[in-house]
């Protein structure tokens, strides 16, 4: 085995492991962070640092498992080809980036739920996904927990989009 081959065999996983604790020790520091936040009037039971420190604890236990799997599987022996993945991986990070700059250009003009919609259908079919009711069904239900939490729970408002889907948004939210 050459040089290079014996570097991508492992040097995936020391990559992932790398990262990984990068990401960890970055979201501690930000975690930390939140202990300065002031406390608002009116909000003692969820104050400001609440989603901060709720996001960066699932930070924190994404990259464990991620870390851990990168050692079990370094220990393991076991990668597979990098080469092929690498461009395999670089094509649905292309796909994926442009669906996401098709979701923000739309959402200004035809609403968040049918940009998010269309968005998730595609994005879970660019991921693989091939079952037509399994995207649908999928696309619905996350949108609906999303405007669900966010604009019923939270109040937060959603961008109605412009023309007949302005009219449309309002009797929906």
């Amino acid at each position: 085995m050459t040089w290079k081959g014996d570097f991508h065999s492992k040097g995936a996983s020391v990559s992932d492991i790398i990262v990984c604790l990068i990401i960890i020790a970055s979201s501690v520091f930000f975690y930390v962070q939140t202990f300065s936040f002031p406390s608002i009037a009116g909000y003692e039971e969820m104050g400001p640092e609440f989603w901060p420190r709720l996001t960066l604890t699932g930070i924190v236990i994404l990259a464990l498992i991620i870390m851990i799997g990168s050692i079990l599987e370094r220990r393991r022996g076991t990668s597979p080809k990098v080469e092929s993945k690498e461009k395999k991986n670089t094509a649905r990070a292309v796909v994926c980036a442009g669906i996401l700059f098709f979701f923000i250009i739309s959402i200004s003009y035809i609403g968040f739920l049918l940009s998010a919609f269309l968005s998730m259908m595609v994005l879970a079919y660019a991921l693989g996904e091939r079952n037509k009711l399994l995207l649908l069904f999928f696309s619905f239900v996350m949108v609906a927990m999303i405007y669900l939490s966010f604009g019923k729970l939270l109040f937060v408002p959603m961008p109605r989009g412009i023309w007949i889907f302005r009219e449309l948004s309002y009797y929906l939210y």
